[in-house]
Formats: structure tokens, sequence, C-alpha cells
């Protein structure tokens, strides 16, 4: 078995040293060594990683040539998301200094909040609810005398929503005419 030196042996990174050499968060490089993006060694449960130094080396140089493209977050475009303090103005002041982003609301959209007036507000809201047509399919589903419980099947939406529906358009159900003689 022939021996090497350690001289000899690959310059080993931290997960913090490839952050810093690819100008990107640890948690990224987290991920991306869990996804299997970058190929590191684990070390025990607390040993943390390490990555070895041609593995960064083909990073940066992947990451240099632009081919990996970024996630766009959702709610906005990317180029509103890089410059959404000069883009947003507040609908209550119509101011677009200090504005900032508070969270997101229930469908996900992006919420802001303007710290002059102290108004949260969406740029783009992202509707809740279900569809016209779909509400309308549903009430044809009802008429032609199908169940609740199969409307709400069909739609993936619970039966008691599809009888809000029906109360909201007073619909009645055809009486069902049984011939007796």
């Amino acid at each position: 078995m022939p021996s090497t030196s350690p001289t000899e042996w690959p310059r080993l990174y931290t997960a913090k040293e490839v952050a810093s050499e690819l100008k990107r968060d640890v948690r990224t490089i987290y991920r991306w060594l869990k996804s299997g993006k970058i190929n590191g060694h684990q070390f025990g449960y607390k040993g943390g990683w390490r990555i070895d130094e041609t593995v960064v080396r083909q990073m940066l140089a992947h990451l240099t040539r632009g081919s990996v493209k970024q996630p766009a977050k959702k709610g906005l475009p990317r180029s509103a998301l890089l410059n959404y303090r000069h883009r947003c103005i507040c609908p209550h002041c119509n101011t677009s200094k200090q504005q900032i982003k508070a969270g997101r609301n229930r469908s996900g959209s992006q919420r802001f909040l303007c710290q002059v007036c102290r108004h949260s507000y969406t740029l783009t809201p992202a509707l809740n609810g279900y569809s016209k047509d779909d509400r309308k399919q549903a009430l044809h589903l009802y008429r032609k005398g199908k169940s609740l419980r199969y409307i709400g099947q069909h739609f993936s939406v619970n039966p008691q929503t599809v009888l809000n529906w029906v109360n909201a358009a007073n619909l009645r159900r055809p009486a069902k005419v049984t011939h007796r003689l």
C-alpha cells in the first residue's frame, strides 16, 4: 500500500468556507449537500460536512458560467423582488420609502408594511376560493340530482361548501317523480 503524506491529501472545506468561497448562505450549502447537488462527507452526527477542494472549484466554475438559475420566489416576478423597496407604493399614504416585507397571507402572497403610516398591504393578492366555473358546474350537477357528497368529491371540496353554494343560489332540487298505480 503506497503511503501518502498529509501534504498530498486534498484540501477539505467546511460548509462555512464553501459558503464564503461561493458567496452563498451557509443554509444554501447545507441544502445543496443534503440534496446531492454538492458531493461532501458528513463526519459523525455533529462532526459537520467536509467538501473536497476539487468539488468546490467545479461549483465555482459552474456558478461563474451562469448556468445555475436561482429559483424565483413565489408571488412577485424576480425583477420586482430585487427592487421591491423602490417599486412598492403604499396604497394608504402613497409613499415608496420605508416599505418592508411583513410575511405572507393565507393564500401565499407577500405582505408589506409601510413604516411611515404602519399600514399593511399586498401588492398582488392571490384570490382564495373557487372559480365561478366550478361553482356553476357543481350547481348543474346538483340540479341533475347528484348528491352533495358526490359533487364534493368530484371538485375536491367539502360537501358543506357545495351546500353553501346551493343555498346562495336559492336552488331547489327537482322533485322526484314516483308513479303509483
